[in-house]
């Protein structure tokens, strides 16, 4: 018995030695005011250390002195100052050693940043320090704004694209349209099927006012406007090609387009149509060419009102000097050869076609020589005239001296 009192007056004197409490005018307090108080601790390592879960049913007010006027002061990167939601969840505040306030979750070993705040006046979301340079306010994550708009770090936010930041606007969940950004270009996108509509009001649209290019369907313009794919389709009458020196309606102004229900181009009424003016032929009807010494080709009829060819004509035909071939040496060579002189053979038009200009010289040529033979022959059947005339009056005379003569003989 002696024992268990000895033991027990050991236990109170030890408890006592750490329980020196004084009390009055209803505050508690440890008798020795720099002691540290500990509850479910024994070595409290601050003024007030609990072990275990705290609750305050209270307002806890903070110092007011101007050299201390903080609530609470947390030690540096601990989870001191984190309120237990639930078994292994915490949510609370922490003051980091570098001046930044933070609103931090954790989970079961795993601490996010929610928000910071730090000294210079920086506030992020996700980001415990500017990201960049010279941001106050900074998000890191996608970004919900009433129930339309969001802002997404990364991520595919456009198609076939790969990663990309930017701005995204919903239609509740439905995403409908996105501006955003990678390393090489910027984009704007519709979604959800929509045709992508730009100045529905019907104000004037610029687009690269003082440089730069624009293209459709490929990434590299090479012209002021560049389009890859099937073409442009319009629904007004003409698009009109401006020189850059006139004004539009001029003279120097190009129209594409539809007129009376017909594909026209038209240019101003006092200037020309000039196609290929630097080289190069026009071909119609076809995509290549037999002879590329043409400048047109046309595979098909061509029908025109009137058809001028410049042409040197075959007056030399009509010179002294011309030697006019003989008719029966053209005789012989259409014996031999089956065609005229100085005309190609059907096989060689077949071949190369047949030069409208140069041909219609050489016909004429052929008239002129025709009307060089007429010339001649005519000659020849006036003379031949000549001759049956004159034998025709020696006929006549000698019927008459003949019938003289006849008369003169006696009667039997």
């Amino acid at each position: 018995m002696k024992k268990i009192i000895l033991s027990f007056a050991i236990v109170l004197s030890s408890f006592c030695s750490y329980a020196q409490w004084s009390s009055g005018t209803g505050t508690i307090y440890p008798t020795t005011i720099t002691d540290n108080v500990g509850i479910g601790t024994a070595a409290p390592s601050e003024k007030l250390e609990v072990n275990g879960n705290l609750k305050i049913n209270g307002v806890l007010l903070p110092r007011t002195t101007e050299s201390n006027a903080v609530a609470l002061s947390f030690l540096s990167e601990i989870y001191a100052n984190y309120f237990l939601m639930s078994p292994g969840n915490y949510f609370g505040w922490r003051q980091s050693t570098s001046h930044t306030l933070s609103l931090d979750s954790y989970n079961t070993g795993t601490n996010k940043n929610v928000l910071s705040i730090t000294q210079g006046g920086f506030l992020g979301i996700g980001y415990t320090t500017d990201p960049t340079s010279g941001n106050l306010f900074a998000v890191n994550g996608k970004s919900y704004f009433g129930n339309n708009i969001s802002i997404v770090q990364s991520g595919n936010i456009t198609p076939g694209v790969g990663s990309t930041y930017g701005l995204r606007v919903y239609n509740g969940s439905s995403e409908q349209a996105t501006v955003g950004y990678d390393a090489s270009y910027v984009y704007l996108q519709s979604w959800s099927s929509k045709p992508l509509q730009i100045n529905n009001l019907g104000n004037n649209t610029i687009i690269n006012s003082s440089s730069g290019n624009v293209g459709i369907g490929t990434p590299t313009p090479a012209m002021k406007l560049h389009i890859a794919g099937s073409g442009i389709s319009t629904d007004t009458q003409w698009i009109e090609l401006i020189d850059p020196q006139a004004n539009s309606g001029t003279s120097s102004s190009l129209l594409l387009g539809q007129s009376n229900g017909v594909s026209a181009i038209q240019v101003g009424a006092s200037n020309n149509l000039t196609i290929q003016p630097t080289g190069g032929n026009v071909l119609i009807g076809q995509t290549t060419q037999a002879n590329p010494a043409y400048k047109l080709d046309v595979n098909g009829s061509a029908r025109v009102n009137e058809v001028v060819v410049n042409s040197t004509g075959a007056d030399f035909v009509f010179e002294k000097k011309y030697k006019l071939t003989t008719l029966s040496e053209v005789k012989t060579y259409i014996d031999e050869n089956h065609h005229l002189p100085q005309i190609p053979s059907a096989k060689e038009m077949e071949k190369n076609g047949l030069s409208v200009g140069e041909m219609n010289t050489k016909l004429l040529q052929k008239v002129e020589e025709l009307t060089l033979y007429l010339i001649e022959k005519d000659k020849q059947l006036s003379n031949q005239q000549q001759n049956i005339k004159a034998q025709q009056k020696q006929i006549n005379e000698l019927k008459e001296q003949l019938k003289n003569i006849a008369k003169s003989l006696p009667k039997n």
